[in-house]
């Protein structure tokens, strides 16, 4: 038999780990309400999920003032996950700040996956400056592979300069060179 508190701790572990959340943070965080997000993290039994700092990475109109807000006032507890780094590659508008900011802050510890690259190159409006970054400063992490190729190469908006950059960086990958050169060719016929 299940008594009420133990049915409330149940419930609240199963929302802790729920894909999506809906206290008041992850609400204040999607929305850039930072004086909200500064009130709600000054009390300590405000938890900050995984979704919460996912959101923050992912929030294009003030991805770096969020994130710089929620590292500075409780970074101690705050993981940077693989599912964190992907979204802050992929935030259209403020990707590269917010990228910018992690590889300052947690570079250590912040792996460069294929997914992550791949979110970099599938990036539509900040792509390149993604990429370069993720290249100037951790390019030995950086493995260009077909999936990478592909997702740049159905990128509409900046994956001419994504593939533009990858064969100006990375040309001298003969297996990513041909794939990277043959799919440059369909995207830009005539150059």
């Amino acid at each position: 038999m299940v008594t009420d508190n133990q049915a409330a701790i149940q419930a609240k572990a199963k929302t802790r780990n729920a894909p999506t959340d809906n206290t008041a943070l992850h609400v204040a965080v999607k929305n850039s309400s930072c004086k909200a997000i500064s009130v709600l993290i000054s009390n300590e039994f405000v938890e900050i999920t995984d979704e919460v700092v996912k959101a923050a990475a992912g929030n294009e109109d003030s991805g770096r003032e969020v994130m710089e807000l929620l590292l500075d006032r409780r970074g101690d507890i705050i993981q940077i996950t693989d599912e964190v780094v992907k979204a802050a590659a992929g935030n259209e508008d403020s990707g590269r700040e917010v990228m910018e900011l992690l590889l300052d802050r947690r570079g250590d510890i912040i792996q460069i996956t294929d997914e992550v690259v791949k979110a970099a190159a599938g990036n539509e409006d900040s792509g390149r400056e993604v990429m370069e970054l993720l290249l100037d400063r951790r390019g030995d992490n950086v493995q260009i592979t077909d999936e990478v190729v592909k997702a740049a190469a159905a990128n509409d908006n900046s994956g001419k300069e994504v593939m533009e950059l990858l064969l100006d960086r990375r040309g001298d990958n003969v297996a990513s060179y041909k794939s990277l050169a043959a799919r440059h060719a369909r995207v830009n016929p005539g150059q």
